[in-house]
């Protein structure tokens, strides 16, 4: 009996220490299977090359919706799972890549004079969001949304999609009860006398997004009074003009009426011409038509005629007329010529009698 429990411990003993070695050599490949797991995946990793392949060019395009925030969300997993083992510097360096030469330009210029390495990759994201983002107000995207109409060529799952994407856009967690009220006291101020109140309402929406219904309320009825004040002052000067017009009116008619009351005067000072004369006159010897001489009515002291200054008597006569020669054959023609007036300015021409 005693043999038997002997060898019954010695088996039990044999067993013990070969669970032992069993569990110490399972620790062993489990311990060497981990090592393989952890070294699988970078084997596995796809190149740079690969990932670059997957990712599409970026264009900006702010008309048609393609921004740089709508490009990034969808290859998203590829910068943060597949580059995760990049370096910080690597990654901007691959998403700068994928730009479109005027987008990188344009980030690079707006950036200076720092170069991209000087920014992390989260920062890089931040500023291309913000630089390539839709250039609209919030007001203008809720707007539009209220005013979202199906296209004959859309089908009921893309408008559905616009219809959705719209609505996010909306920002409805942000959305107060003053705001709504804001945005449908604005939306319905279309007339064209309200372009300025709705230029400035708009204006005061934007700089203060948490405006109440009363204060924007209170902006109206200052600047109608505003716009009130400053026609008063337009029409004033406008009546203030007119006065000023009827005024000088009515003292030009008094001035042609007063006018009109003096007596007619006959002036017998030589009118003033201008323009001279080809040859003196015959009445004075003046540089003057004989129309305005004042001799025409004289009468002369040394001849007793009248007509023209004294020494003047023999040229008193307007025209003296001399016959021409003429051949007998050409009847009813007479050529006459006109003795000219040779005069000094300013000095009579005494005859010779």
């Amino acid at each position: 009996m005693a043999d038997i429990s002997s060898d019954l411990r010695a088996l039990l003993a044999q067993q013990q220490q070969q669970m032992n070695q069993q569990q110490q050599q399972f620790r062993a490949l489990l311990q060497s299977f981990e090592k393989v797991c952890a070294l699988a995946p970078q084997s596995q990793q796809p190149s740079l090359d690969a990932l670059a392949a997957a990712v599409t060019e970026f264009a900006y395009d702010p008309d048609s919706g393609v921004t740089f925030e709508a490009w990034f969300k969808r290859f998203e997993g590829i910068f943060t799972v597949d580059c995760a083992a990049l370096e910080d510097k690597a990654k901007v360096r691959f998403l700068l890549r994928k730009l479109s030469t005027s987008v990188h330009d344009k980030y690079c210029n707006f950036i200076l004079p720092k170069k991209p390495d000087d920014f992390s990759f989260e920062a890089t994201v931040t500023s291309l969001k913000e630089l390539l983002s839709l250039q609209t107000s919030l007001f203008s995207t809720r707007y539009k949304c209220q005013k979202l109409v199906k296209r004959e060529s859309d089908d009921f799952v893309t408008y559905a999609g616009i219809v959705n994407r719209a609505c996010e856009d909306f920002q409805f967690g942000t959305l107060t009860a003053d705001q709504f009220k804001c945005l449908i006291l604005i939306c319905g101020l279309q007339a064209q006398h309200d372009s300025e109140l709705r230029l400035r309402l708009l204006n005061r929406l934007e700089s203060d997004p948490g405006i109440s219904i009363k204060k924007l309320t209170d902006e109206c009825n200052w600047f109608i009074g505003l716009r009130c004040d400053s026609k008063l002052v337009e029409s004033t000067a406008v009546s203030t003009e007119h006065s000023f017009s009827v005024s000088a009116l009515s003292a030009e008619k008094s001035k042609h009426s007063d006018s009109r009351k003096v007596p007619y005067q006959v002036d017998t000072a030589p009118r003033q011409n201008t323009k001279q004369p080809p040859s003196p006159c015959w009445l004075c010897g003046a540089m003057h038509y004989v129309r305005f001489c004042q001799y025409r009515k004289h009468k002369c002291t040394k001849c007793g005629k009248s007509g023209h200054k004294e020494g003047y008597h023999n040229c008193g006569a307007r025209k003296n007329v001399t016959p021409f020669p003429h051949d007998s054959k050409k009847k009813g023609k007479r050529y006459f010529k006109s003795n000219g007036v040779h005069a000094v300015f300013g000095e009579p021409i005494l005859s010779n009698n």
